[in-house]
């Protein structure tokens, strides 16, 4: 599926919060200690179709921005909330 059809969608959104969100650390990890190439793996399997390292970097910025991961400086972690409330 295309990133709009994923990533651009509320609905796909919505399903897969949890799946998304189940692919980063549960505490603050630096980013440098996470497997990009895993973690760009288990994109795709969701669905999250990208296909240069500028959409992938795109990708975890919107993540951050859309509130589903957390970022402290150079560290990563998941939102334990929902963004849907």
């Amino acid at each position: 599926m295309s990133i709009q059809d994923t990533l651009g969608n509320e609905s796909w959104l919505r399903s897969n919060e949890n799946n998304v969100k189940a692919l980063f650390p549960v505490k603050f990890t630096m980013i440098h200690h996470l497997n990009s190439i895993k973690l760009g793996s288990d994109l795709k399997n969701l669905g999250v179709d990208w296909h240069s390292e500028k959409e992938f970097e795109m990708i975890m910025v919107f993540l951050e921005k859309l509130g589903f991961i957390i970022r402290d400086g150079k560290a990563v972690m998941r939102n334990p909330e929902s963004i849907f409330c």
